[in-house]
């Protein structure tokens, strides 16, 4: 558990900046000098599925609750599948790597300042032709 020995000092998962009692106070100057303390197990209500468990502050009963409910539901933008996330964009490693090649492409490809076609690696020009003339105007 991060700064805070029970749920009180905890405000959305982080210190709430003060202590709820002497006590949480001490117990956290003890974890810090490497002591080991004896933390409290509660009762809670799982998140997910509801069902109440001991806990020592987690907030899902099993780690398959947690990644069945714990998370958002997206849709992938490359393959369409829905997935559940906490923050990722695609679905899988895979559809990441397809997106970075896509915008890699995209900046890539530049359009060439004399006749307007495709430019390679992203070029001011896309021929020798059109950078005599490029060169010739500047």
């Amino acid at each position: 558990m991060t700064w805070g020995s029970c749920r009180e000092c905890l405000r959305d998962g982080f210190w709430s900046g003060r202590f709820c009692s002497s006590a949480c106070e001490e117990k956290q100057k003890r974890r810090l000098s490497g002591e080991q303390v004896e933390e409290e197990k509660t009762s809670v209500k799982c998140r997910g599925c509801g069902a109440l468990f001991e806990s020592h502050g987690g907030q899902y009963c099993s780690k398959d609750c947690r990644y069945k409910f714990g998370g958002e539901v997206r849709k992938c933008p490359i393959c369409q599948n829905t997935f559940t996330t906490r923050g990722t964009t695609f679905c899988s490693k895979e559809c990441s790597r397809e997106a970075r090649k896509a915008e890699s492409v995209e900046v890539k490809t530049g359009v060439c300042r004399i006749c307007g076609k495709p430019c390679p690696n992203g070029e001011a020009v896309c021929s020798w032709e059109c950078a005599v003339r490029f060169n010739e105007v500047r």
